[in-house]
């Protein structure tokens, strides 16, 4: 049996482009216009060696090393399903954490 290769770093990078650059025209529809928020966008293109490469706050998207940051075991969780405001998520945290954390619940905790 043909064993499975990985594709080389810069198919995956150029592939993850791709999606990237094609996603919003698949969400065109999913959000209304006036649920935009304040948020600045963070995903931007720039070519590397004649490559165009998505980045995300200037880092190289996917990046495949473990990220630095808190692990939690979702195998664990409970799903409640809730309903929440676009406006609100997508809103400088500074201004909409206070009305997330109540809407939220407690469901927001570990």
């Amino acid at each position: 049996m043909p064993r499975w290769h990985p594709p080389s770093p810069r198919r995956a990078v150029a592939a993850s482009a791709v999606i990237l650059l094609l996603l919003p025209i698949a969400l065109a529809g999913c959000v209304p216009v006036a649920a935009a928020g304040t948020l600045p966008p963070t995903l931007s293109l720039a070519r590397v060696g004649g490559v165009p490469v998505a980045l995300q706050d200037g880092i190289a998207v996917p990046s495949f090393g473990v990220q630095p940051r808190p692990r939690i075991d979702l195998r664990s969780w409970r799903v409640q399903p809730a309903t929440f405001s676009a406006q609100t998520s997508l809103t400088d945290r500074a201004t909409s954490l206070a009305t997330i954390t109540r809407n939220a619940g407690g469901r927001q905790s570990a």
